[in-house]
């Protein structure tokens, strides 16, 4: 099933720091979640309707894929297409590719990406998938592939299915949770007290940690969303200056959980996103050119009902 130990693991810690987080404190100015203008390529794909007359391919570079959705003939005639914009990045001696992708059909979708990454030769040096579930008609969203190491290029096929409404990812009337998510940041970094965990002998670990808030918008009427998601931080140059992969935690993800307006949150919660983990007394300088002007550019991986995942945890195994 797609929601195991992992990813319930993920969600737990998430509810953990969504409720600790300053609730009542003033906040700066939001900004809305950003975007990258100077994508290297951009690539269109076309999907087939019924499974019957999908179609399949390959593309390098972003220039080959594949499609397919589910049948659907009581619904009206697919149309649109998908389209993916690609930039990779240098970043701590490796690479990174950002993938941007827009669902422009009016059908819902699962969305899964095969990616590979290649030395000069064009010898695949790793693989890696995501898959998105209830991608949103007219929704856009963010990829990450981050190996940790240095590739020289990167192709990928892009492969979807109609989504078939699941009511873990989706409200009663079968619209997707991602559709009702915003989110906003602060341009304010500022370093705290952490722990590094304890020592052989069960003595707390000091640390500085490096974070900066964001706020997830619900725009649900009933239903609690829960998110976790990948964020990158752009210098003015549009360079990466820290993603949150380098926050030592297991999974590597951040994230929040709203409830809907006339909840507690009344739709909006603030969460901190924890970027970098260091000793105390070590250099604590942000750069003129990222402080108070940088760019967060999220990529969200799930938008969840969250009281059908927290039930889920409580059952009995």
């Amino acid at each position: 099933m797609y929601l195991q130990g992992k990813r319930i693991f993920t969600f737990v810690l998430l509810l953990a720091m969504t409720l600790s987080v300053f609730s009542g404190c003033d906040k700066e100015e939001q900004t809305s979640a950003g975007t990258v203008s100077d994508f290297e390529s951009q690539t269109h794909i076309q999907v087939s309707a019924p499974a019957a007359e999908s179609t399949s391919g390959e593309t390098t570079s972003g220039e080959t894929t594949s499609g397919e959705t589910s049948d659907s003939t009581s619904k009206e005639p697919l149309t649109g297409e998908f389209v993916v914009s690609e930039k990779k990045y240098d970043y701590k001696d490796a690479n990174l590719e950002l993938l941007y992708v827009e669902n422009q059909t009016n059908r819902h979708c699962n969305v899964t990406i095969h990616g590979k990454y290649l030395d000069e030769n064009g010898e695949t040096i790793r693989e890696e998938t995501q898959t998105f579930e209830a991608f949103p008609a007219g929704w856009s969203n963010n990829f990450i592939f981050y190996p940790k190491i240095a590739f020289d290029s990167f192709t990928y096929e892009l492969e979807t299915e109609e989504y078939v409404t699941d009511p873990m990812f989706s409200d009663a009337d079968g619209n997707p949770l991602a559709s009702y998510i915003e989110l906003t940041y602060e341009k304010k970094l500022y370093w705290i007290r952490g722990s590094a965990g304890v020592d052989e002998n069960g003595h707390p670990i000091e640390a500085r940690e490096l974070l900066f808030d964001a706020e997830m918008k619900n725009n649900h009427p009933t239903v609690t969303i829960g998110a976790d998601f990948h964020v990158l931080v752009l210098d003015t140059d549009g360079n990466i200056f820290m993603t949150d992969y380098d926050y030592p935690v297991p999974y590597g993800n951040s994230g929040a959980i709203t409830g809907p307006v006339g909840s507690e949150d009344d739709g909006k919660s603030l969460t901190q996103i924890c970027l970098f983990q260091q000793e105390p007394g070590l250099d604590e300088i942000i750069p003129e050119n990222v402080q108070g002007v940088f760019t967060a550019v999220f990529a969200i991986k799930d938008a969840l009902d969250f009281e059908k995942l927290a039930a889920q945890v409580k059952q009995p195994e």
